[in-house]
């Protein structure tokens, strides 16, 4: 299954970027043990992130799982001017009882897991992650940034940003619903929150994880928002199924 995500936003201080996000997941019927809370024992799983944006400059990130249908490699390919795709870097995931390990090239990460959640990284960043008693995450803190998640029912409707160096210092971001759901998970939440904890230091340092295992920061909802707002800027999303009811493609423009 293969899943397309298409982009129209303005960026603060860009002008207007198409991107266009692939996603391919394979079908898996047999039963597996869910990958932390909230996981569940039998779904397809995402293989392939594909990030084109206005024809220049494309990414795309393949997930590779281990028996555990755990993430044990990804790897990172660049592509420029519609051009092939070339090699850039892979990372390579140890899973523990207690901690994920993920290394790449010179750089290595480290998350500490409690009750399949992850709750600390002490490198790079230092951050700690807080969760509400039913597993979903509610804050989270870096050395110089931090994100609160506001829920309501089983639905993120606002993540307010607090940066101490960004000029902007706070910012809201603010999520609507009208009750479409798919199966599996919606992918993208990651994406509204690791810019703030990341972006002084000029990348996400290893949380693509994150997109294949959302369940490990309590980010794994399959709600799916069609209309999200940061500051003045709203983008409208609109989105289309699969047959067996996965998330196949979605359209984003400024509203």
């Amino acid at each position: 299954m293969k899943i397309i995500v298409m982009k129209t936003l303005r960026m603060i201080g860009m002008a207007f970027v198409a991107v266009f996000l692939c996603m391919a997941c394979s079908s898996d019927d047999e039963e597996t043990k869910p990958n932390g809370p909230g996981g569940n024992k039998s779904e397809k799983k995402l293989v392939k992130l594909t990030e084109k944006g206005d024809d220049i400059e494309n990414s795309r990130y393949t997930f590779y799982y281990d028996s555990q249908k755990q993430v044990n490699r990804i790897m990172w390919e660049m592509s420029f001017y519609d051009g092939p795709y070339e090699f850039e870097s892979i990372q390579y995931v140890f899973w523990d009882r207690d901690s994920i390990k993920i290394v790449k090239d010179n750089d290595e990460s480290l998350f500490y897991l409690k009750d399949g959640l992850v709750v600390s990284e002490p490198y790079n960043f230092k951050i700690s992650y807080t969760y509400e008693s039913n597993n979903r995450i509610s804050y989270i803190e870096g050395q110089e940034a931090n994100v609160t998640f506001l829920w309501d029912k089983n639905k993120i409707v606002e993540m307010v940003e607090h940066s101490s160096w960004y000029s902007w210092r706070k910012r809201h971001y603010s999520l609507e619903y009208n009750d479409q759901t798919c199966n599996g998970y919606f992918p993208l939440y990651n994406d509204f929150w690791i810019s703030a904890l990341t972006a002084k230091y000029g990348g996400a340092f290893n949380k693509e994880i994150f997109y294949a295992h959302p369940e490990l920061i309590g980010l794994r909802n399959n709600n799916l928002p069609w209309r999200t707002e940061m500051e003045d800027e709203i983008l409208l999303w609109m989105y289309e199924l699969d047959k067996d009811g996965y998330l196949k493609s979605c359209r984003l423009s400024n509203g």
